[in-house]
């Protein structure tokens, strides 16, 4: 499980809590932003990505929003294993693990003859 004898950030040194992890640390800040230009660039149109999307997931405040809550399901997790391996979340580590998914979830449509499901999920994305 990987305990470690202190209570500190891994990435900055403050005392470490999953609020403190996931939102409050400045370099999950950075990734996030990072997220959040991404997202735009990919004209998602969302206005923020702010501390309660990121803990509860987003409403269907956007046409992606499927999609929206599956790359901050999937951003969380490269924040705790980048947290795991000591070194700094990126969104190059991002959209890696995504046309990774990505690859799987379709294989998995094909198989299941649901395309379709996949298609919406995905469509007007470009990661």
């Amino acid at each position: 499980m990987n305990l470690v004898d202190s209570d500190l950030c891994t990435f900055c040194e403050e005392v470490e809590s999953l609020e403190h992890l996931f939102f409050h640390c400045k370099i999950s800040q950075d990734f996030w932003n990072s997220v959040f230009l991404w997202l735009n660039e990919l004209h998602f149109e969302i206005d923020a990505l702010n501390e309660i999307d990121i803990k509860l997931g987003c409403t269907s405040k956007s046409q992606f929003w499927t999609l929206l809550n599956h790359i901050i399901i999937t951003g969380k997790q490269i924040i705790f294993h980048n947290r795991q391996r000591k070194t700094t979340p990126l969104l190059c580590h991002l959209t890696a693990k995504l046309e990774y998914i990505d690859r799987i979830e379709k294989h998995t449509a094909f198989v299941n003859n649901r395309l379709d499901f996949h298609r919406e999920k995905y469509s007007g994305s470009h990661y």
